[in-house]
C-alpha cells in the first residue's frame, strides 16, 4: 500500500489537526456539557480543548521557527515518515 506524498511539513499538519479538533470536537463537547448541566461531560470537553490548544500551539512555534529558519524553502512531496518537522 503506498503512502500519499505529503508537501507541508509534520508540525503545520499537526497545528491545523490539533486546532480543528479542539474546535470542531471537544469545544462541541464542553458546550454541551454546560448547558445539560453534566459535570463530567464539560470537564472532559474542557481538557480535550486545552490539551489540543496547547499541542497546536506548540506545534505552530515549531512551525514558526522552521519557516523563519528556512528549513522549508526546498520542502518536496514526500511520504509522512520522511517529511521534515
Amino acid at each position: 500500500m503506498s503512502t500519499p506524498l505529503i508537501r507541508k511539513p509534520k508540525s503545520f499538519i499537526v497545528f491545523v489537526t490539533a486546532s480543528l479538533l479542539a474546535l470542531l470536537l471537544f469545544a462541541p463537547v464542553a458546550i454541551v456539557g454546560l448547558s445539560l448541566e453534566r459535570a463530567p461531560v464539560f470537564l472532559a470537553g474542557t481538557a480535550g480543548v486545552a490539551v489540543t490548544a496547547l499541542t497546536g500551539a506548540f506545534m505552530a512555534l515549531l512551525f514558526a521557527a522552521g519557516l523563519y529558519a528556512g528549513r522549508y524553502r526546498e520542502l518536496h512531496p514526500a511520504p509522512w515518515r520522511e517529511q521534515v518537522w
